[in-house]
């Protein structure tokens, strides 16, 4: 398959270059506009030189698009925590790591009768209802939610959806709204499938991430950056950026992944040189 770039940046969203609690705020305030400018015009740069940037992320591909399309991200990226890659700017998924269709029965069955707006996510695509015949091989999260809250579950029904799911490899969590995905994912699998189908040299890439969560992906690229002060991401770090507040900071991560990949590109009052890091 042909891509247009032979270097790569891999940037996670969420507290790398997006502020916690994870709103994609880039289209929120004034000042979150004005760095999303400064972020597109950083990726156009970047693009320029050759390097693409792509997206690792737990969120799902449908809540990317949108950021994708404003910073003028493209080609294909990870989503939904590693059980999807697929093309950001027109959505088609390229692989897909499937929940057990045994488990979704499962699911379905428990709460059908007690749970009325349950969504479903397949091939990258999020879809109120139920899946239905062929399409329940090829569910990748289950999320349990409205549009705005999430589903009430009756405490009997909890119960029996928890006994049921011990037995099924699937992992579940609570907060806003339910969600059911594989218990575990290789998060890097598809990064190599990336590599090896658009020949893009493991080399000739940067990784970009703020939690453990994202270790398998720094680790799969040639050089790793770690936003804020993650002691395990420290060790395996190549460049450490501060995380003023809590706060992301996103020019740097294109600026010092560009630096890394050979081009002289950024400031570095922001950043530190990992060996100093703690």
């Amino acid at each position: 398959m042909a891509y247009k770039f032979d270097q790569l940046i891999v940037t996670d969203i969420d507290g790398t270059i997006v502020s916690p609690p994870g709103v994609l705020s880039s289209m929120r305030t004034t000042d979150d506009r004005a760095s999303s400018k400064r972020l597109r015009v950083l990726v156009q740069q970047a693009n320029r030189e050759g390097i693409g940037i792509s997206f690792a992320t737990g969120r799902h591909l449908r809540e990317c698009m949108k950021l994708a399309a404003l910073l003028n991200v493209s080609g294909p990226g990870i989503f939904d925590g590693g059980r999807t890659l697929a093309d950001t700017s027109t959505g088609r998924v390229l692989a897909v790591e499937n929940l057990d269709p045994t488990a979704v029965r499962h699911i379905r069955d428990i709460l059908k009768p007690s749970v009325y707006g349950v969504s479903h996510t397949w091939d990258g695509q999020g879809v109120k209802g139920w899946p239905m015949g062929n399409i329940v091989e090829r569910v990748t999260t289950l999320r349990f939610s409205t549009a705005a809250k999430a589903v009430p579950i009756p405490q009997g029904v909890q119960e029996k959806l928890g006994i049921e799911l011990e037995r099924l490899p699937v992992a579940v969590s609570g907060g806003q709204g339910w969600l059911v995905r594989t218990a575990e994912v290789d998060k890097a699998r598809f990064l190599h499938m990336f590599f090896d189908s658009y020949n893009v040299s493991s080399a000739r890439s940067v990784g970009a991430g703020d939690t453990a969560q994202d270790l398998p992906i720094l680790s799969a690229t040639g050089y790793a950056i770690v936003v804020g002060d993650d002691q395990e991401l420290a060790t395996i770090a190549d460049v450490i950026i501060a995380r003023p507040d809590g706060m992301a900071t996103p020019d740097p991560v294109i600026r010092h992944g560009m630096a890394l990949l050979g081009r002289e590109f950024g400031r570095e009052s922001d950043v530190q040189p990992a060996s100093t890091a703690a």
